[in-house]
Order: C-alpha cells, then sequence, then structure tokens
C-alpha cells in the first residue's frame, strides 16, 4: 500500500499494508533534510499486539482490575500536524518557523538559521511547497494504554438491606497514554480517506474520551 494519492500494489517481501514514501534519510542530523523517495517506512496497522491484565483483591471485599495493552509496529500519517504547520498553526513547529520566515524575509536560503534543530524538524515544520513533503508526517505509532481500570467494592450485609448482596464499582476507559507519536491519536483513522487504499492518515477525527462510570450491583 502506498501513501495516499498515489498506486497501490503489493510488494512481496513486506506488510501488507505498508507505507511507502519519501523518506528523510538524515532524520537526527542538525541538517536540512536529505530525501528519498518510494522508500519503505513501515506497516500501516500494528504487527504486535500485547495485552497486560490483573486483579488484587485486599480483605476479600476491595477489588482492583487493570487492563493495560501495547501496540507496536504501526504507523499513520499525521495530517492534523501536517495541516497546521503549513497553516503555522502547529505548537511544536512555532519557534523553527519564526526562523523560517526571518530568512524569508531576509532572502535568505533555507535552513540558515535553522542551528539546533534536527532535519525531520526542519522537514516537517517547512511551509514552502519546495521543502514541505506530507510524506515526511507518516510516523511510527508504538503506544501502551490503559484500557480500563475499575475499583469494586462489596458492601457489608448491614448495608444491602433486602438484597443478598451489593457491589459498588468505580470504572473508568481510556485513562492513560504512552506515546511518541504526536498527533492526537495513536489509533486515529480517517475513514473517508482513500478507503480502497488500505491507507491510513489522523486528519481531525476525535480521539475516545476518558470515560468515568459509577455503578451499584446488586443481588436479590
Amino acid at each position: 500500500n502506498i501513501a495516499s494519492g498515489t498506486p497501490v500494489y503489493v510488494r512481496e517481501g513486506y506488510p501488507v499494508p505498508s507505507f511507502f514514501a519519501t523518506k528523510i534519510t538524515n532524520p537526527d542530523a542538525n541538517a536540512n533534510p536529505i530525501a528519498t523517495a518510494d522508500q519503505f517506512l513501515g506497516a500501516v496497522y500494528p504487527t504486535h499486539l500485547v495485552g497486560i491484565s490483573s486483579t488484587l483483591t485486599l480483605w476479600q471485599n476491595l477489588s482492583f482490575d487493570i487492563l493495560g495493552e501495547y501496540q507496536g509496529g504501526g504507523h499513520n500519517a499525521n495530517w492534523v500536524g501536517y495541516q497546521n504547520a503549513i497553516r503555522f498553526m502547529w505548537y511544536p513547529c512555532y519557534a523553527i518557523q519564526k526562523q523560517m520566515a526571518a530568512d524569508v524575509a531576509a532572502g535568505r536560503p533555507f535552513g540558515t538559521s535553522l542551528n539546533g534543530y534536527s532535519a525531520t524538524d526542519r522537514g516537517r515544520c517547512a511551509y514552502d511547497a519546495v521543502n514541505r513533503n506530507s510524506d515526511y508526517w507518516i510516523q511510527s505509532t508504538n503506544f501502551f494504554k490503559i484500557r480500563t481500570a475499575s475499583l469494586s467494592y462489596k458492601l457489608p450485609p448491614k448495608y444491602t438491606y433486602r438484597a443478598k448482596s451489593a457491589t459498588l464499582v468505580l470504572a473508568g476507559r481510556n485513562l492513560y497514554k504512552s506515546t511518541k507519536y504526536n498527533g492526537v491519536d495513536p489509533e486515529l483513522r480517517d475513514a473517508n480517506d482513500a478507503g480502497a487504499t488500505l491507507s491510513r492518515r489522523e486528519y481531525y477525527v476525535m480521539p475516545a474520551p476518558a470515560q468515568f462510570l459509577v455503578s451499584l450491583r446488586t443481588t436479590f
């Protein structure tokens, strides 16, 4: 699978689907980007998932449950960052774009005043048509999330009245996320984008919100 806007086909020896696009080959260098077209960037969807769950019970009436999940190997196109960067509205690009604007105003070549900024930052934050490329925003989506957690308390018989038992539950969903992906959420996908290509991008899609629930479970 090719990044949005280019032909789609399967390449032997690579995951299906995969991102092939223009790649910055000196990403961490204190220099302007050196880019090579049609490079393998990685699988589109995660290639390995690890779920972790645990239950802790104290004093026979208090229980704590937690479910975490790690997903690795996937990639996504952060078009929220790309579109806002070219509009001067992406916070991580504010400082570098200020320097770029000063160079443009003074007629200096691209990168003149960008000492200390990596090739990746220069490429992603470039807002002129010559140096910018949406491919630079295809990123690893490796992440760990706490999917759910709950605290359950079995009420003592004196508080259950006519019920045989009653349990008070405080639960939460989507509570924690750890990732280097700098879009809104590494699991998002714009369903309207090139639906037949199996591609993926994040483009103004709302993430799942954190949710908190309180319930009382009774048995009669």
